[in-house]
């Protein structure tokens, strides 16, 4: 076994709707699936495939690590709470503060 993994980087591709996977470390790596777990199964086959064509005599088994990287948006809420949100507050308060008076 080596001792030093294979990287590989793993992106989300938005438009494709797919995990885009590619590697300096694997020459001729470059696959994608709809998701990661998809993609692992599928890099567990085509790793050994392209290092024994690229390196011949190589044998064992293939440490890879995944660096995966998918960007987000996320959005401010102009209201912090659902406006139902103060209703159901409001007559929780009444009780408790009733129950505080007897």
């Amino acid at each position: 076994m080596n001792a030093k993994p294979y990287f590989v980087r793993a992106e989300w591709d938005e438009e494709a709707k797919a995990w885009v996977a590619t590697s300096d470390d694997i020459p001729g790596l470059a696959t994608e699936d709809e998701t990661l777990e998809k993609l692992v199964a599928k890099l567990k086959v085509l790793i050994p495939e392209l290092l024994t064509e690229n390196e011949p005599g190589h044998q064992g088994d293939i440490p890879f690590e995944i660096l995966t990287r998918r960007f987000e948006i996320a959005h401010h809420s102009p209201v912090p709470f659902p406006s139902s949100f103060y209703f159901v507050l409001a007559p929780l308060f009444v009780i408790l503060s009733a129950g505080d008076i007897v």
